[in-house]
């Protein structure tokens, strides 16, 4: 394995997105079938609908980061590059 890191911050990140799944496709849901009837052209929702999923894929793998940043900020590894030495 060359990148032993990516795996493990995929998968932090699908475990951060399985915890939001529901609220947040039900969300998504919701506002695209509200588009629906108030007849906006199904273009325009189908674009909304691949927009808001590529942004909670993109917010899960975010949270992530900071999430780890928090935890490494915790651990004392939160040494600034250009601190005097």
């Amino acid at each position: 394995m060359i990148f032993s890191g990516t795996s493990t911050t995929s998968t932090d990140m699908w475990e951060q997105y399985r915890k939001t799944l529901i609220g947040t496709q039900l969300f998504i849901l919701s506002i695209c079938a509200l588009m629906v009837y108030r007849r906006v052209p199904i273009g325009g929702v189908a674009v909304f609908f691949v927009v808001m999923q590529l942004g909670a894929g993109i917010g899960a793998r975010w949270a992530t980061r900071l999430k780890r940043k928090i935890i490494e900020s915790k651990q004392g590894k939160d040494d600034l590059p250009l601190r005097p030495r």
